[in-house]
């Protein structure tokens, strides 16, 4: 057994990721022991704090899908930088995935290394309505693009100049002028500038063609 990650609140919680080096060993059984036997004895050592042992993933969002636990998780929307997650969760586990003071979701980002946001399902369609008519404020995107920007994690400004043009042209499969203009775009309107006008020029430009083949 190896201990991959822990995160402490002393006296309150812990939580603890482990792996198995044999692939025929549940890491998780292992710990927690028959009927909890072994867990038990080490929060009886630490006067009833409680324990969560967590199955340990190298695949970041299973990890910090299994860092929620007991709560259960629905999904969950990595950032591009790989250091903070989305996880929709039903209303009923919010309480559990938040935890008493916000605890669960402070160890689990802990355990991790993630900025964890968590959100219900209602909450999370708002946002992405949001977040695609925000990109849809960029030149060339229309709700599709917007949709296709978001399924690769892009859900913002910071997010599209984070990305480049060479990451738009690889990740969103974007053409290298097209991304050039979001990245123009987006800079400008995180300045609190309005987007250049020679960019908005050129799209009408192409708009007004399409139409006109159409």
């Amino acid at each position: 057994m190896v201990i991959k990650a822990i995160a402490r609140e002393p006296g309150k919680r812990s939580k603890i990721a482990v792996m198995s080096t044999n692939l025929d060993v549940d890491p998780v059984g292992a710990c927690v022991g028959m009927k909890g036997s072994r867990v038990q004895m080490v929060v009886q050592e630490l006067k009833g704090e409680r324990i969560d042992i967590i199955p340990y993933s190298s695949d970041k969002i299973k990890f910090v899908q299994n860092s929620l636990k007991p709560a259960e998780v629905d999904s969950v929307e990595l950032g591009p930088d790989g250091r903070s997650a989305t996880l929709v969760v039903k209303d009923d586990q919010l309480s559990l995935a938040i935890g008493k003071g916000g605890l669960n979701a402070k160890l689990a980002s802990e355990l991790t290394g993630v900025h964890i946001d968590i959100v219900s399902p209602s909450d999370m369609e708002k946002t992405e309505r949001e977040t695609r008519e925000m990109l849809m404020q960029l030149p060339g995107i229309d709700s599709e693009k917007a949709e296709q920007l978001m399924s690769v994690g892009i859900w913002d400004y910071e997010d599209v100049v984070q990305y480049g043009i060479e990451g738009l042209v690889e990740t969103a499969s974007m053409e290298h002028d097209q991304a050039e203009k979001l990245v123009e775009a987006s800079k400008a309107l995180l300045a609190g500038e309005p987007i250049p006008e020679h960019l908005l020029v050129k799209n009408e430009e192409e708009s007004a063609a399409v139409e006109s083949a159409e």
